[in-house]
């Protein structure tokens, strides 16, 4: 935040020859020096967003004006409309990936009878369940979840993941996974940040971007 990308990485190396395992001293020299890892650490993700959980909301509502939420309620609203869609609600069961405090869930829960939200942070699915944003937590690795063998294939009609994606490099095993999960008819609505060229890439804010291509083929090999 200084400035100080010297100091920063020395520190970040000094921390990791005490502590190997140190998830956020490691995604973050790796952010900073350039490196393009395949995801970032779990543990990265969990301490980050414990910490996070309690002012997350208001974070991201009030100082951010965050949009995520509303983007993908517009996109499917319009799906729905285009396709004559007329149950209600429309989708039986959702899965919410990377859910946090339940934000996405909340804007679309008059389209869904069952939300499920899956995250690694304890913190923000306790948010998540408390406001009665979803109706089921699963504290896990969004990746493990949806290609473990708790997963029932089929199983899904509609599965979100709203800015959560940047915290994975390689989404292929994701996207297998969820090919697998959604029901014939299902579908999968996500946010990502964009690069022009390469498949992903780690930015410097230890968020992952990914070429439009890249997982535009993912999406057709696994469709």
């Amino acid at each position: 935040m200084l400035g100080d990308k010297v100091g920063a990485e020395e520190a970040y190396k000094t921390c990791l020859r005490h502590h190997p395992e140190h998830g956020m001293a490691t995604h973050l020299l790796a952010a900073m020096t350039g490196m393009n890892t395949a995801r970032a650490p779990q543990n990265y993700v969990r301490d980050l967003f414990d910490d996070y959980a309690e002012t997350f909301d208001a974070e991201l509502i009030d100082d951010l004006k965050y949009v995520v939420p509303d983007l993908i309620e517009k996109a499917l609203s319009r799906h729905l409309a285009e396709t004559h869609l007329t149950g209600r609600p429309p989708f039986k069961r959702e899965l919410d990936l990377g859910c946090g405090t339940g934000l996405v869930a909340r804007a679309i829960q008059p389209l869904a009878h069952e939300i499920i939200g899956v995250d690694l942070s304890p913190k923000m699915l306790e948010i998540a369940v408390r406001d009665r944003r979803i109706n089921q937590s699963v504290v896990a690795d969004m990746v493990e979840f949806i290609t473990g063998p708790t997963s029932n294939d089929g199983y899904f009609n509609l599965i979100v993941c709203g800015d959560a994606i940047v915290y994975l490099g390689d989404l292929k095993e994701l996207i297998k996974g969820i090919s697998q999960q959604l029901d014939r008819r299902g579908l999968f609505c996500f946010t990502a940040e964009d690069i022009p060229n390469g498949n992903f890439k780690l930015m410097p804010s230890g968020r992952y971007a990914h070429n439009s291509k890249y997982i535009t083929d993912l999406l057709t090999e696994f469709s």
